[in-house]
């Protein structure tokens, strides 16, 4: 069976709390930092298949609250007769190569496509320096 037709396993997101806070992550910065995460996937999915209009939905998997905070998102169609994972792969991929400073794949299509603050948002998340894993991406 090609990688096309596998089901994308999903993808954990680390959000570190604040001393101040008891190691908590606050609420209105895990869920702005998931938001902006999850709208930049939307938007290379979309420069991915050159559509208009999102074609997949995360569903949450499993989360904890203990620190760091997690999320586990699954990326699932929204149309029928779509797999999003060859989407999602490409979107890691690209997300990897910004973590590491190298410019995306497509920087042409990204360039108009992508704000500063898509960027900045996908940085801010991902802090470790470490590539992403393959079975079990995540995201920190």
């Amino acid at each position: 069976m090609t990688e096309a037709m596998h089901e994308h396993k999903g993808f954990t997101v680390y959000l570190e709390g604040d001393e101040g806070h008891q190691g908590n992550v606050l609420a209105h910065t895990f869920v702005g930092r998931i938001n902006k995460l999850i709208l930049v996937f939307n938007k290379l999915e979309r420069l991915h298949q050159e559509a208009s209009a999102k074609k997949t939905d995360f569903e949450i998997v499993a989360a904890d609250k203990r620190n760091p905070t997690t999320l586990t998102l699954k990326p699932v169609p929204r149309v029928k007769n779509y797999s999003p994972t060859p989407a999602m792969h490409w979107c890691i991929a690209q997300l990897e190569r910004i973590d590491r400073g190298e410019d995306p794949e497509t920087i042409s299509n990204l360039a108009g496509n992508l704000s500063d603050e898509d960027i900045k948002a996908i940085t801010s998340v991902n802090r470790t320096g470490k590539p992403l894993e393959d079975a079990d991406r995540k995201v920190r």
